[in-house]
């Protein structure tokens, strides 16, 4: 038997962003929970589109604006110089190198991401892209 499950009685009901006419996200502190997020954000992203860089660059600017720690690990990606220039100053970005074996880009990844999670309290991960979901 198949039961649809109950919902958490620990889900925010805080109401989603509003989404703008161009699709874009609005962010602003004043919506983020009230005790505020605690430890660093950490970032790791894989997948490279306009979309997803357009949220990044909300996201991580109204997190700064919350004054909240954060970091971004970029899977190298070519497509990456036009965006950087877009993120928060405060953001601590990190780029594995490049490489042509794609197993090697990615341990290196890993390794890059784990240390920045360890490198001090991390409140919060997000993983952009279909390896770092595994």
């Amino acid at each position: 038997m198949i039961t649809k499950p109950k919902r958490s009685t620990n889900a925010s009901s805080a109401p989603l962003p509003d989404a703008k006419p161009n699709g874009l996200v609005l962010f602003s502190p004043e919506r983020m929970p009230a005790g505020g997020v605690t430890g660093k954000v950490v970032h790791l992203v894989d997948l490279a589109t306009d979309d997803l860089f357009s949220f990044l660059a909300a996201a991580s600017s109204a997190l700064a604006d919350a004054e909240v720690e954060q970091t971004i690990v970029f899977v190298n990606n070519p497509t990456l110089n036009g965006f950087l220039p877009r993120i928060h100053a405060s953001v601590h970005v990190v780029v594995t190198p490049p490489a042509r074996n794609p197993l090697r880009r990615w341990l290196w990844a890993l390794r890059t991401f784990r240390a920045e999670v360890s490198r001090s309290d991390t409140g919060v991960v997000h993983l952009y892209g279909p390896l770092p979901s595994l």
